[in-house]
């Protein structure tokens, strides 16, 4: 699925796939119980997001997997603003297009005073 939408005036193409090679290095601690039980009952599925971010003509991926969301695929829309809250993506964005705009290319925890 693709969405696009234009934040802080930069294009973001967004396009989600399921992502059945995903394994996690703990279920018990990336998901819950009940998380578990859903993906077994095929009520939810793992996804990878993708974001192709572009402003003047430059353009940035970032790519977030393990997200859980409803294996209806109308539901997703619905979805997946709390998936980019949930998992930062919109920031960690915002933030790779401050640093690429800014003459220093070190990010914020790296400077030294």
């Amino acid at each position: 699925m693709k969405f696009s939408t234009n934040i802080e005036g930069i294009d973001f193409q967004i396009v989600i796939e399921t992502d059945d090679q995903y394994k996690s290095f703990n279920p018990l601690s990336s998901f819950t119980i009940q998380d578990l039980d859903d993906l077994s009952e095929d009520l939810i599925r793992i996804y990878s997001i993708e974001v192709t971010s572009t402003k003047n003509d430059v353009s940035l991926k970032h790519y977030t997997t393990g997200v859980l969301m409803s294996a209806d695929e109308d539901e997703i829309p619905e979805e997946l603003e709390d998936a980019l809250t949930d998992f930062g993506i919109v920031e960690h964005v915002l933030k790779h297009w401050k640093l690429n705009d800014s003459n220093n290319l070190k990010p914020d925890w790296a400077k030294v005073e």
